[in-house]
This record gives C-alpha cells, structure tokens and sequence, in this order.
C-alpha cells in the first residue's frame, strides 16, 4: 500500500496542483465507482450509509458525474433510491413541530449528525499522503520534486499537516511549502489585478486605477513604497 501510495504521490508531483488534492481525488472516485458498481447492494454498504445519512452533497455530485462518465444509470439509480428512502425514513421519524420521535424499540434514530464515509475514505487518504511527504528522506523522489520543481500544496492541506504532524522536521517541511503556496497566490493574484486593470483602464476614472495599483502593491508588499 505505502510503495503504491508513494508511487502515486511521485507521479502527481510531476504535475501542477496540489498532490494531496489529487490523491484524494482519485481515492474519491474509486470509492464512489466500488459504491455504484456493488456495494449499492452490499448489506454492510448500505448499513454504512443509512448510519451516516447518505453522502455529503459534494459526493452525491460526484456520484452523478461518475455514473455519467461511466454509463452507469442502474447504479445510480440504485443509489439514488436508497437515499430517498433514507430521507424518508428521516421525515417519517420526525413530528410535524420537527422534534425527532424515539427510536422503536430495536431500531435507530433515523436524523442524526453524522459524517459522510466518502469524505472518511479521503481523509484517510490525505494524512496517508501527508504522513509521507513528512517523512521523505532527502534521498527519495519525494524529496526532490517538493523541492526542486517547486510544487506546493494548498493551503488548506497544509493547514492539515500542520495540525497532525509529529516531527518537527516535518512541520518545518511544511512551513516551506506552505510559504512558497503563498507566495504563488501573491503572484496569482497580482496578475489577475494587473489584467482587470489594464482591461478596464480607459473605463476608470484616475483614483479608481489608482486604487487598483495600490491594491496590487500591498499584495505585493511593495505598500510602503506606493505611500511614500
């Protein structure tokens, strides 16, 4: 699994974006296509996903897109119906001033809070991943991608592997990725201000270009100098 996984996680730092997005990507559609094409009518599947509610919202979108890029209406269709029933089964169980009645006895409460098992399974994954770009030796492909080719990751995966990680080298590692991610929306944003500026300059009034151009400027960190 972890020689797989970092298999993986080489090839997608030959790519741009951010290699933990794209894991979990991947892990998400797998996990989506195995539900669709069996589990929908596995006992223990469906136990799972009637103790949790259903899916999150994203994953029910995900659900639709993979089932129409793989010609899959039936177990979309499968799906889509045990999730209506779920919800049926959650208005049913709910009195008409929206106070949730008692379970029966051998039964479950129908509405509960509860975490999507698609999001679990990518969230697995992702400190999967993690776990691995933290302790990559200075001698492994990983290594050497992260930092050579200047591939970072997102910020909010960052955020992630801050909050669990258990080595300080790995935080560190972390920290760096996480100022070069920055620096590329610094930049990312500087030109996206630039193009708005230059499309709209002859529409802008003088302090409305101005505003723009210090707008850019403090992004920049170049504010002091516009001050002046």
């Amino acid at each position: 699994m972890s020689y797989l996984l970092e298999f993986e996680l080489i090839e997608d730092l030959r790519r741009p974006g951010c290699p933990v997005c794209r894991g979990i990507e991947r892990v998400a559609r797998n996990w989506m296509r195995g539900l669709l094409r069996d589990d929908i009518n596995n006992p223990r599947a469906r136990e799972l996903l009637a103790r949790n509610g259903g899916l999150c919202p994203r994953h029910l979108r995900l659900a639709v897109a993979v089932a129409e890029h793989e010609s899959d209406p039936m177990g979309l269709a499968l799906l889509t119906e045990f999730l209506v029933g779920i919800a049926v089964r959650g208005l049913e169980a709910t009195t008409a001033r929206g106070r949730p009645r008692r379970a029966r006895a051998g039964g479950r409460a129908a509405l509960r809070p509860a975490s999507c098992p698609a999001c679990e399974s990518e969230d697995r994954r992702a400190d999967a991943i993690l776990e691995l770009i933290e302790e990559a030796a200075p001698d492994t492909d990983v290594h050497r991608l992260l930092d050579a080719e200047g591939h970072g990751l997102c910020l909010p995966h960052i955020t992630r592997g801050l909050a669990r990680s258990r080595h300080a080298y790995g935080a560190a590692r972390l920290v760096r990725l996480g100022l070069r991610t920055a620096t590329r929306l610094q930049r990312l944003l500087e030109q996206f201000l630039a193009k708005q500026v230059h499309q709209r300059r002859n529409e802008l009034s003088a302090e409305e270009v101005d505003a723009a151009e210090q707008a850019s400027a403090w992004l920049a960190g170049d504010s002091g100098r516009r001050g002046r």
